[in-house]
């Protein structure tokens, strides 16, 4: 399994503006609608995801730190919530207000934390329904970070 530095083609020292060259060359190489081919489409999504978590220095050292001290493992969207995989419905929740009322930009004022809060968004929608859940939990369990 590729960890994100790989998927972006950058060595793990890289700085803000080497993850943003490298994400907009690999987005032009991946797009679906410059190639429109279905794994370019999936590479597309792991590049975006990649880009996510790497240029927003909170979520890099998260990753960073599991990627370290557990192997080549990519940050799943429990880690997003900060929750345990068996958290309930009530959890995920809980977590997504108390995370989106530090990262929503309207809230913050400042823009940058946009990307999170889609990150944190997009990490509730999944974890809150229960067959896309189970989906994702398939998924993950295939890669050992279940």
């Amino acid at each position: 399994m590729k960890t994100l530095y790989e998927v972006l083609g950058i060595p793990h020292i890289a700085d803000s503006d080497d993850i943003k060259k490298a994400f907009r060359r690999k987005s032009r190489e991946h797009h679906p609608d410059l190639n429109p081919d279905k794994e370019n489409s999936r590479d597309f999504r792991l590049c975006y995801y990649a880009y996510t978590v790497l240029r927003d220095p909170q979520l890099r050292g998260r990753y960073d730190k599991k990627l370290l001290g557990i192997g080549q493992d990519m940050l799943t969207l429990y880690d997003i919530l900060e929750i345990h995989n068996s958290a309930s419905l009530k959890d995920v929740k809980k977590s997504f207000k108390k995370l989106a009322f530090l990262f929503h930009p309207d809230i913050t004022g400042d823009s940058r934390t946009a990307d999170h809060f889609r990150m944190i968004y997009y990490a509730s929608n999944v974890l809150s329904d229960d067959k896309t859940r189970d989906r994702y939990d398939q998924k993950i369990a295939q890669f050992g970070l279940l």
